[in-house]
């Protein structure tokens, strides 16, 4: 992956929100995963195909990080993610 893929979550989940914290069930592997506040900003930006770097944009604007943080933990969360089989990369 780098800045320019798009991505976009899986179809083989479902999720809820509570608390701003996010839970996730991978229906294909009956395991499930759970994302804090700042994950769930992640997941929210990702249910239609964005950019990775449409996704560090919006945080960095949003959580006034330094651009090389938020893009390695981004890069970090989606890399772990789609190793989970909750991300489709396209």
């Amino acid at each position: 992956m780098n800045d320019a893929t798009v991505i976009t979550v899986s179809k083989d989940q479902t999720f809820t929100v509570l608390d701003n914290e996010t839970v996730i069930v991978n229906l294909a592997a009956g395991t499930y995963y759970s994302l804090d506040a700042i994950g769930t900003r992640v997941w929210e930006l990702i249910q239609k195909p964005t950019s990775i770097a449409d996704v560090c944009a919006v945080l960095v604007q949003e959580y006034q990080v330094e651009e090389s943080q938020c893009r390695d933990d981004v890069f970090d969360l989606l890399d772990t993610l789609a190793a989970e089989g909750l991300l489709q990369v396209h």
